[in-house]
Protein backbone atom coordinates (compact mmCIF):
# COMPACT_ATOMS: atom_id res chain seq x y z
CA UNK A 1 0.00 0.00 0.00
CA UNK A 2 2.78 2.60 0.92
CA UNK A 3 4.48 1.77 -2.30
CA UNK A 4 1.14 3.30 -4.42
CA UNK A 5 1.09 6.24 -1.67
CA UNK A 6 4.50 7.95 -3.39
CA UNK A 7 4.00 7.84 -6.96
CA UNK A 8 0.23 9.20 -6.46
CA UNK A 9 2.05 12.32 -4.13
CA UNK A 10 4.48 12.97 -7.11
CA UNK A 11 1.33 12.89 -9.58
CA UNK A 12 -0.73 15.48 -7.27
CA UNK A 13 2.50 17.42 -7.06
CA UNK A 14 3.20 17.71 -10.53
CA UNK A 15 -0.18 18.74 -11.06
CA UNK A 16 -0.15 21.46 -8.45
CA UNK A 17 3.55 22.56 -8.45
CA UNK A 18 5.19 21.38 -11.95
CA UNK A 19 3.61 24.01 -13.83
CA UNK A 20 4.34 26.43 -11.72
CA UNK A 21 3.63 29.99 -13.33
CA UNK A 22 5.26 33.62 -12.00
CA UNK A 23 3.50 35.23 -9.54
CA UNK A 24 1.53 37.92 -11.02
CA UNK A 25 3.06 41.51 -10.80
CA UNK A 26 0.69 43.98 -9.62
CA UNK A 27 2.97 47.28 -8.94
CA UNK A 28 6.32 48.65 -9.99
CA UNK A 29 9.10 50.97 -9.05
CA UNK A 30 11.87 52.42 -10.48
CA UNK A 31 14.24 55.65 -10.16
CA UNK A 32 12.90 58.73 -12.68
CA UNK A 33 15.46 61.56 -12.81
CA UNK A 34 13.84 65.05 -11.29
CA UNK A 35 12.21 67.24 -13.82
CA UNK A 36 10.62 63.98 -15.62
CA UNK A 37 6.55 64.21 -15.53
CA UNK A 38 4.14 61.46 -16.26
CA UNK A 39 2.14 61.45 -18.94
CA UNK A 40 -0.42 59.62 -21.30
CA UNK A 41 0.55 58.22 -24.34
CA UNK A 42 -1.75 55.81 -26.03
CA UNK A 43 -0.29 52.31 -25.99
CA UNK A 44 2.57 52.83 -23.13
CA UNK A 45 1.28 51.37 -19.71
CA UNK A 46 4.06 54.29 -18.41
CA UNK A 47 5.35 57.30 -19.80
CA UNK A 48 7.56 59.99 -17.60
CA UNK A 49 9.08 63.41 -20.24
CA UNK A 50 11.07 65.27 -19.74
CA UNK A 51 9.41 68.85 -21.84
CA UNK A 52 12.71 70.64 -22.02
CA UNK A 53 15.02 68.36 -23.84
CA UNK A 54 12.57 65.66 -25.21
CA UNK A 55 13.81 62.77 -23.20
CA UNK A 56 11.69 60.44 -21.87
CA UNK A 57 11.52 56.83 -20.22
CA UNK A 58 8.46 54.65 -21.20
CA UNK A 59 7.27 51.03 -20.13
CA UNK A 60 5.09 48.63 -22.23
CA UNK A 61 3.68 45.92 -20.71
CA UNK A 62 2.77 42.89 -22.86
CA UNK A 63 1.48 39.13 -22.90
CA UNK A 64 4.58 36.88 -21.58
CA UNK A 65 6.81 36.09 -24.58
CA UNK A 66 8.20 32.41 -25.10
CA UNK A 67 10.75 33.21 -26.95
CA UNK A 68 12.12 35.98 -24.75
CA UNK A 69 15.12 33.49 -23.70
CA UNK A 70 15.85 33.88 -27.80
CA UNK A 71 16.13 37.74 -27.95
CA UNK A 72 19.72 38.68 -29.35
CA UNK A 73 21.32 41.83 -29.67
CA UNK A 74 21.17 41.52 -33.70
CA UNK A 75 16.93 40.57 -33.19
CA UNK A 76 16.84 43.99 -31.76
CA UNK A 77 18.69 45.79 -34.04
CA UNK A 78 17.32 44.03 -37.01
CA UNK A 79 13.26 44.71 -35.81
CA UNK A 80 14.68 48.70 -34.65
CA UNK A 81 16.13 49.63 -38.30
CA UNK A 82 12.87 48.08 -39.57
CA UNK A 83 10.34 50.29 -37.41
CA UNK A 84 12.08 53.12 -37.78
CA UNK A 85 12.35 52.66 -41.93
CA UNK A 86 8.82 52.02 -41.63
CA UNK A 87 7.47 54.90 -38.71
CA UNK A 88 9.97 57.51 -40.16
CA UNK A 89 10.35 56.57 -43.72
CA UNK A 90 14.06 56.92 -43.77
CA UNK A 91 17.34 54.89 -43.20
CA UNK A 92 18.41 55.08 -39.38
CA UNK A 93 22.28 53.75 -38.78
CA UNK A 94 21.82 51.96 -35.42
CA UNK A 95 25.02 51.81 -33.47
CA UNK A 96 25.05 48.93 -30.57
CA UNK A 97 26.65 50.42 -27.46
CA UNK A 98 26.33 46.99 -25.32
CA UNK A 99 23.69 44.32 -24.96
CA UNK A 100 23.75 42.55 -21.78
CA UNK A 101 21.03 39.56 -20.49
CA UNK A 102 22.08 40.11 -16.81
CA UNK A 103 18.78 39.03 -14.07
CA UNK A 104 17.26 41.84 -12.71
CA UNK A 105 15.26 41.86 -9.88
CA UNK A 106 16.00 38.12 -9.93
CA UNK A 107 14.19 37.89 -13.36
CA UNK A 108 15.32 37.20 -16.66
CA UNK A 109 16.13 39.92 -18.81
CA UNK A 110 18.31 42.22 -21.18
CA UNK A 111 19.60 45.52 -21.22
CA UNK A 112 20.34 46.59 -24.78
CA UNK A 113 22.15 50.47 -25.05
CA UNK A 114 22.01 52.05 -28.63
CA UNK A 115 22.89 55.21 -30.55
CA UNK A 116 21.52 56.79 -33.57
CA UNK A 117 19.96 60.04 -35.57
CA UNK A 118 17.28 61.21 -36.80
CA UNK A 119 16.86 64.62 -38.85
CA UNK A 120 20.02 65.46 -37.45
CA UNK A 121 19.44 64.64 -34.01
CA UNK A 122 21.49 62.21 -31.62
CA UNK A 123 19.58 59.76 -29.97
CA UNK A 124 20.54 57.29 -27.27
CA UNK A 125 18.34 54.51 -26.01
CA UNK A 126 18.89 51.78 -23.46
CA UNK A 127 16.01 49.18 -23.71
CA UNK A 128 15.16 46.98 -20.89
CA UNK A 129 13.10 43.63 -21.42
CA UNK A 130 12.82 41.76 -18.24
CA UNK A 131 10.59 38.36 -18.23
CA UNK A 132 8.50 38.04 -15.54
CA UNK A 133 4.27 37.05 -15.11
CA UNK A 134 3.97 39.31 -18.58
CA UNK A 135 6.95 40.70 -20.42
CA UNK A 136 7.82 44.27 -19.64
CA UNK A 137 9.42 46.78 -21.57
CA UNK A 138 11.39 49.61 -19.99
CA UNK A 139 12.45 52.10 -22.92
CA UNK A 140 15.45 54.97 -21.66
CA UNK A 141 15.23 57.76 -24.44
CA UNK A 142 18.34 60.34 -23.89
CA UNK A 143 17.86 63.35 -26.17
CA UNK A 144 20.29 65.28 -24.30
CA UNK A 145 22.72 63.33 -24.14
CA UNK A 146 22.91 64.43 -20.28
CA UNK A 147 20.45 61.38 -19.36
CA UNK A 148 22.29 57.62 -19.74
CA UNK A 149 24.65 57.55 -16.45
CA UNK A 150 21.51 58.17 -14.53
CA UNK A 151 19.29 56.10 -17.08
CA UNK A 152 21.74 52.63 -16.26
CA UNK A 153 21.55 53.68 -12.44
CA UNK A 154 17.59 53.71 -13.07
CA UNK A 155 17.52 50.51 -14.75
CA UNK A 156 19.27 48.52 -11.99
CA UNK A 157 16.49 49.92 -9.28
CA UNK A 158 13.46 48.12 -11.10
CA UNK A 159 11.23 46.58 -8.90
CA UNK A 160 7.96 44.48 -9.92
CA UNK A 161 6.57 43.90 -6.49
CA UNK A 162 4.15 40.64 -6.81
CA UNK A 163 1.48 39.81 -4.99
CA UNK A 164 1.76 37.63 -1.62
Amino acid sequence: MKKNFIPALLIVFCFTGCGKREPAVIDYQFDVPDGFEETQLEGLTLCYANMSDGSNINMNTQDKDPGFKNITAQLLHDSLTETFSSAYGVEVEITDNYFTTDKLDGYPSYQYSISYEIQGVPIQQLIVGIDADKTYTFTYTDMSGNWMDFYEDSAQSIDLITED
